[in-house]
């Protein structure tokens, strides 16, 4: 089926289309209104060198040794743990959300980690970014103690924003309100082109077998013995017998 027979199609069940419509319009409005809109909490943390490495400021990587990479380094290391299973787990048992991604963004070399949490709740996107900043200046420290820094050469980390202030995201329903229109259209048109063939034929078949009843009646009455032809028949169609003729006396 083409285009311009579908077309012709949806025209001539123009009252099913127009209530396949009306209640696509209504799924669509209920499918936003259910849809909750999400919040988006953005925090970030800067990673220091420290500002005294110790007497000797030459043997500064000695006495940390986090500091041969560097403060970008060590902040990639961080990130990558903020983002494992055991984290999320933690964060999950303190009261946070799971949808959550703490990484350097475009600037992988960067020393600013940038932690981004979502959630239904703005207060519980909140949690999650404070949740986050927490782990993130205990596990710097948790690291370098067990690399045994002394506290002067420790690696710092600073927050930069807190995330208290989440931003509201119109994404998420946009996005359910184009799903449920883009598949209901689908199913909507095509539900009417199907009713459409089907009724179409029916109605052929219907159609096909009068025409075959009208030629079979007419080949029944229109035959060479058939009623009012002009044969030898009589009326009935049947030849007189011999027997049932009556037979006359002439007297000489």
């Amino acid at each position: 089926m083409d285009l311009f027979a579908a077309l012709v199609a949806l025209g001539r069940r123009w009252y099913l289309t127009i209530a396949m419509l009306i209640v696509l319009l209504a799924g669509i409005y209920v499918a936003a209104s259910a849809t909750k809109p999400e919040y988006k909490a953005e925090a970030s943390v800067i990673v220091l060198a420290p500002s005294q490495a110790g007497p000797d400021t030459v043997n500064q990587g000695t006495l940390n040794p986090y500091l041969n990479a560097g403060p970008a380094v060590f902040a990639t290391v961080l990130s990558r743990v903020m983002s494992a299973d055991t984290t999320k787990q933690q964060i999950l048992k303190s009261g946070g959300t799971g949808s959550y991604t703490v990484g350097q963004g475009t600037s992988t070399n960067g020393p600013i980690i940038n932690i981004e949490a979502t959630s239904s709740d703005p207060t519980l996107a909140t949690r999650t970014a404070a949740l986050l900043i927490s782990s993130i200046n205990h596990e710097a420290v948790q690291k370098q103690q067990k690399a045994n820094v002394p506290t002067k050469s420790y690696i710092t980390t600073q927050t930069v924003t807190a995330g208290d202030k989440p931003s509201k995201l119109q994404g998420s329903r946009t996005r359910v309100t184009v799903a449920v229109g883009a598949v209901g259209g689908v199913l909507t048109f095509a539900t009417v082109l199907l009713i459409d063939n089907f009724l179409t034929a029916r109605r052929t078949r219907r159609r096909r077998g009068k025409g075959r009843r009208g030629d079979e009646g007419t080949a029944g009455s229109g035959g060479p013995g058939g009623s009012g032809s002009g044969g030898d028949g009589s009326s009935t169609g049947e030849s007189p017998n011999a027997d049932e003729i009556p037979l006359v006396r002439v007297r000489p």
